[in-house]
């Protein structure tokens, strides 16, 4: 429910920056990182491995950070609503995974039978013949995000089921989000918009009562992107913990005021997101357990 609860939030904000092809190209590569890395990614963390990991995850965080703000329509130079995302978070997760999983799965219950009413709601505003079917460079921030399942190789408990099965359905959500809001607004349209799904909020109308209900679907997107970041500090806190024992919540906070200066400094390319997020949370893990499993078979 966790990561469900960021994959239907935040897929559907940045579902309609590709065609829908572009996504099912997106998810064929994801899906084959994401499945060998938590198949194959069972070992416990090198130390030098939970080092580098830390520091991907400030600079993931950094970029992705001022995603969080597209259905504010904030015009301020400083990011005020990702800065107190991200220190929420922070806040959630700095005693481990076991109370941010908690908080977020509770979330899950808002976020996701508002998400579906909504795109329910439009159904009659569909026009299939808007679809479109060009295949290009799937969107940077469509691939990181579909890598998100490969988080769990960082936390204490690796239940390899559970993560598989969440790679197919975070693919059905972001290749019917890509389809969904083209068809609804049209493809030109749909690239234009910073937040396609909170766009298409816009022009509909929520059971024929209200109209204009912007607000609560900025806010249930928010607590979408509140779930991904909940979980990457989670993550970070393990890795603390895995460097040095009780240097978890330090590493949280570290992290989260590491990554608010990036995010204010710096603009990170999602190209650059989607490369890192494969190198660092799929191949460098894979090649970390290759070299762990040629070493027993060296020493036998």
């Amino acid at each position: 429910m966790w990561i469900s609860t960021a994959a239907v939030a935040v897929l559907l904000s940045l579902g309609s920056k590709d065609s829908y092809l572009s996504v099912l190209l997106a998810v064929a590569v994801c899906g084959i990182v994401s499945y060998l890395a938590i198949i194959y990614g069972k070992g416990e963390l090198p130390r030098w491995l939970a080092v580098l990991e830390l520091g991907w995850l400030v600079v993931f965080l950094a970029g992705i950070g001022r995603e969080s703000e597209t259905c504010w329509e904030s015009q301020r130079s400083i990011p005020i609503i990702p800065i107190a995302l991200l220190v929420l978070s922070a806040w959630g997760a700095q005693d481990g995974a076991q109370r941010a999983a908690r908080t977020s799965a509770t979330l899950a219950w808002l976020v996701i039978p508002v998400c579906a009413l909504v795109l329910l709601a439009g159904i009659e505003n569909i026009h299939l013949q808007w679809i479109d079917n060009q295949i290009r460079v799937p969107n940077g921030l469509i691939v990181a995000v579909l890598l998100a399942p490969c988080l769990g190789l960082f936390l204490p408990v690796n239940q390899t089921e559970k993560l598989t099965r969440m790679i197919p359905i975070m693919g059905i959500i972001a290749v019917l989000s890509a389809v969904w809001i083209d068809a609804s607004m049209g493809a030109s349209v749909a690239r234009e918009t910073a937040n396609g799904f909170y766009e298409y909020s816009k022009g509909i109308t929520l059971l024929n009562v209200a109209e204009r209900f912007e607000a609560i679907i900025a806010c249930v997107l928010t607590g979408g992107w509140f779930a991904l970041f909940t979980i990457v500090f989670s993550a970070v806190f393990h890795l603390g913990e895995r460097l040095i024992g009780g240097f978890g919540k330090a590493a949280v906070w570290c992290s989260c005021l590491t990554a608010v200066l990036v995010m204010c400094i710096l603009h990170i390319s999602p190209k650059f997101l989607a490369v890192g997020n494969l190198i660092f949370w799929g191949f460098i893990p894979l090649l970390s357990q290759g070299l762990e499993a040629a070493k027993k078979v060296g020493k036998n």
